[in-house]
């Protein structure tokens, strides 16, 4: 029986946020304790990607923290 092949990929390159949104209050202090916090390298969240992609997803979410915070987010797209 073969396996359903994956669907979506979903990364967070980071968990940086501003965390000022009123909607989001309770995550404040998740975000705060995860300031500092190792990240994948680049070149890694690209292998991912790819891997992904060639197990069967068709779409990609970049979530996070916020995403626009994450240095290298037009290369990633």
């Amino acid at each position: 029986m073969m396996a359903n092949p994956l669907k979506r990929c979903v990364i967070k390159p980071t968990s940086a946020c501003t965390a000022d949104c009123a909607t989001c209050r309770h995550r404040r202090s998740l975000h705060k304790s995860m300031q500092g916090a190792d990240n994948l390298p680049f070149e890694r969240w690209i292998d991912l990607i790819e891997e992904s992609s060639g197990s069967g997803a068709s779409s990609l979410v970049i979530s996070g923290g916020e995403p626009t915070l994450y240095p290298r987010l037009l290369e990633l797209v």
